[in-house]
């Protein structure tokens, strides 16, 4: 009983701004679970819906960004996706997946340059990322710049 009382001594001392701001973390958080089981189910238009009601409660969320990406690519809305993406990344520069999707994006568009630009940023800014320097190549592969690739298989 003294452990719920204290519980209700810190919910007192928040303002309602505080409270009313976490009950609506909360909410954004339920629609990303539930737009997560649905992107699991692959029901990829459910999970859009609620990935974004996500966002509108909470923009500041880079996986729901990324999450969002992920959808629109798959979809073929891959100027959409490239947007999202960006939101992520500003939102989260060190995640390896959000480079590798927004190379990925590039890749799709056949914009091999922003592609590799992509991966040359990601392995300059986060460790343990050297394994892409064999994706790297590829792309330098397609521009028909021979010298970087081979620099980068070395």
């Amino acid at each position: 009983m003294h452990i719920g009382k204290n519980n209700e001594n810190a919910l007192k001392s928040k303002s309602k701004k505080e409270r009313l701001n976490e009950i609506k973390l909360r909410e954004a958080e339920s629609f990303f679970t539930e737009g997560e089981k649905y992107y699991i189910l692959e029901d990829y238009a459910k999970a859009l819906v609620l990935f974004q009601k996500s966002l509108d409660i909470n923009n500041d969320n880079a996986t729901v960004h990324y999450k969002i990406a992920q959808i629109l690519s798959q979809g073929s809305e891959l100027q959409k996706a490239l947007k999202s993406i960006n939101e992520a990344i500003a939102l989260d520069a060190d995640n390896k997946y959000f480079y590798i999707l927004k190379a990925d994006i590039f890749t799709q568009l056949g914009d091999f340059e922003n592609a590799s630009s992509v991966y040359e940023e990601m392995i300059g800014r986060i460790d343990k990322t050297d394994q892409y320097l064999y994706e790297l190549a590829a792309l330098y592969m397609n521009q028909s710049r021979y010298e970087d690739a081979i620099k980068s298989y070395d």
